[in-house]
């Protein structure tokens, strides 16, 4: 239709000027050129992606985090395997989630502190949190755990509530002290007990019981060093009740859940024993 009203012919246009010489040597111009700007953006994305991949994957922290977590679990599992009496398979299963939830707890509540003080840049270094349990047939409380674990800061694995070498403690006199469920120390001077080298550069303490409504199950402490980040006991019992007590509470649920399953097992022995 346009041929017949303009005679003008497309084909015949491209064989008259486009496909001329000029016009070829334009067009293989240009698409060297798109083919080699495609080509350099290709390799810099291949560059940069394997090297935030190796980034990524090689963080030697992360790493010797992760292995110190399988160790420290696979080294329980052998401890309570080597005692006389052979513990069941599904106890051992109980045990390992109960060891695996409360390093995860602290571990968060160790990161939801790097995030929540703002006006002070805090390190690992700056803090320590460990956990302790009550054992109420030897009147103690008994290591678990502590962050950052790579960093071998424990002096007492376990603390005599009646030792006379403990009574200073912090953790001591408040698990002893029948309606206070909270210790804060504001100045690192009034601290007493711990690692020496923590005991120095410590400036805040707070340390608070674990317990459900008729047993009281362990002891959190948590330590800040080097930073002055709380100027009034006020402030730290603020933190306390905003911050920290949430993973109190999930600790606490912890403990709660293995004690509750715990009478299940005792029950049913019992049962099985009666039954014979």
């Amino acid at each position: 239709m346009l041929k017949k009203v303009t005679d003008f012919s497309i084909t015949g246009w491209l064989l008259k000027h486009a496909l001329q010489q000029p016009m070829v040597d334009a067009f293989v111009l240009i698409a060297w050129i798109v083919f080699a700007v495609a080509f350099v953006i290709r390799i810099l994305d291949m560059i940069l992606y394997e090297k935030s991949s190796i980034n990524e994957k090689v963080e030697p922290d992360k790493i010797s985090t992760c292995l110190q977590m399988t160790n420290n679990e696979v080294a329980g599992h052998l401890e309570k395997c080597s005692k006389n009496d052979l513990p069941f398979i599904n106890k051992l299963h109980e045990q390992h989630n109960f060891d695996l939830n409360i390093r995860l707890i602290v571990a968060n509540l160790a990161q939801y502190i790097f995030n929540s003080i703002e006006n002070k840049t805090l390190t690992k270094k700056d803090l320590f949190i460990s956990l302790y349990t009550f054992n109420p047939q030897k009147n103690t409380l008994v290591y678990e755990l502590h962050y950052d674990e790579k960093r071998d800061v424990i002096k007492s694995k376990e603390i005599g509530l009646c030792d006379a070498k403990y009574q200073e403690y912090e953790c001591v006199k408040c698990f002893k002290a029948k309606h206070q469920q909270n210790s804060y120390v504001l100045k690192k001077k009034e601290y007493k007990g711990g690692h020496a080298k923590r005991v120095k550069s410590m400036e805040h303490y707070i340390g608070c019981k674990l317990f459900g409504k008729n047993n009281i199950y362990g002891f959190l402490n948590i330590e800040i060093h080097k930073k002055n980040v709380f100027d009034t006991q006020e402030d730290m019992e603020k933190y306390m009740e905003e911050i920290i007590m949430p993973f109190k509470l999930l600790l606490e649920y912890q403990y709660l859940k293995k004690d509750f399953f715990s009478s299940f097992n005792e029950f049913d022995q019992n049962w099985q024993r009666a039954s014979t």
